[in-house]
């Protein structure tokens, strides 16, 4: 979903999106099907198979965000310290968000699926002026230095 915004908003070739999760209970296995059914109906397209987070790729990683408090607190105990602005909750970037978690839909209904999918597009604008600002702060690190978290 991320990537489909960035390649409306011309920044496909400027990011890269990818994701992954805490655990590997799903670690290899294609996207959930009643997951894939909603992305389909919704008009996106995607190729997915499930990998786990590691150490390396939180340090590789300039934004990671996290879908719940469990996973931003292993996020961030992953990261290490002064990682607050690297490790951001995902809803924290949709301003009408009554509740920062997005709750697992995995074994629930498609009407779930359908809730998060309407969760995650309303934080995408948010989350698209997020990296717009970081990727400025790369291109001029000492102007911005001293107002904004430069990147990794």
């Amino acid at each position: 979903m991320l990537r489909a915004a960035l390649e409306r908003a011309g920044l496909g070739d400027r990011v890269r999106v990818s994701s992954a999760g805490i655990g590997a209970w799903h670690v290899g296995q294609q996207a959930n099907p009643p997951a894939a059914e909603v992305l389909r109906s919704s008009g996106y397209t995607f190729d997915h198979v499930a990998r786990q987070i590691t150490p390396e790729g939180v340090a590789a990683i300039d934004l990671l965000l996290a879908a719940d408090r469990t996973h931003l607190r292993d996020l961030r105990a992953m990261a290490g310290p002064g990682a607050d602005d690297k490790v951001r909750m995902l809803r924290s970037f949709d301003p009408t968000a009554n509740d920062v978690d997005v709750p697992d839909p995995y074994g629930r209904s498609r009407s779930a699926f359908t809730n998060v999918l309407e969760m995650i597009e309303a934080a995408t604008p948010g989350i698209l002026e997020e990296i717009r600002r970081r990727l400025v702060a790369q291109q001029n690190p000492t102007e911005n230095a001293s107002s904004q978290a430069v990147p990794q």
